[in-house]
């Protein structure tokens, strides 16, 4: 590597020149090309240290994390670019959830949301984001962001969760499948066993969902 060998002949230099007379826009020069390598500052003040020529670089993660993925292996060749460890930090996570139109309204920017990793019996609670839902095409649904503290690590990238949230019902009755009389109606949003009428039906009218009983 040229930009290592010539910090090694930097080391001439200073030895023959005088002093006053520094090479210290060169030195720059090649710490930038060092840098430009990959390697990493407490590696390039070692080498200024010591002046031995290594063929080795450190590469030092930007985050402190948990490995995802490791795409290299000793020996290999690689071009620019080439993605060598994924890396993320998992204190705090994002939580995805696939949500239809007229669901958006219960979901307000700083909402709590009960997040439950059912398989490992565990619940965190999550915020919704001050980010807007993004439409996703493929599935026709809107992707509304959630932000939860992960203590323990206890959620992970492309693990599925149940989420549990409160919404207020609006007016409207309430019915189940099955009418004595058959009138068509039009449902509106459902909650647990129950399901909002908004046409056909009036406060007041008996609603029958099985023979004998309303």
């Amino acid at each position: 590597m040229g930009s290592l060998a010539s910090l090694e002949r930097l080391k001439g230099i200073h030895d023959q020149e005088d002093p006053a007379r520094s090479s210290d826009a060169s030195l720059r020069i090649n710490e930038e090309q060092l840098r430009s390598l990959g390697m990493g500052e407490p590696q390039i003040k070692e080498l200024a240290k010591t002046r031995k020529i290594t063929r080795d670089i450190t590469l030092t993660s930007p985050i402190d994390g948990i490995v995802l993925s490791r795409d290299v292996s000793p020996g290999q060749r690689f071009e620019k670019g080439t993605e060598f460890y994924r890396i993320a930090d998992l204190r705090k996570v994002w939580i995805t959830a696939d949500l239809f139109a007229g669901d958006t309204q219960f979901f307000a920017p700083g909402a709590r949301v009960k997040a439950t990793i059912r398989e490992r019996g565990k619940t965190v609670l999550a915020t919704v984001s001050d980010t807007p839902p993004l439409f996703d095409p493929a599935s026709r649904t809107l992707k509304l962001r959630l932000e939860a503290e992960n203590p323990g690590f206890v959620l992970r990238p492309d693990m599925f969760v149940d989420l549990e949230f409160s919404a207020k019902a609006p007016a409207g009755l309430e019915a189940s499948e099955g009418v004595f009389e058959p009138r068509p109606v039009i449902l509106g949003t459902a909650y647990g066993n129950f399901v909002t009428v908004t046409s056909s039906l009036a406060a007041g009218e008996k609603v029958v969902t099985h023979p004998g009983g309303p």
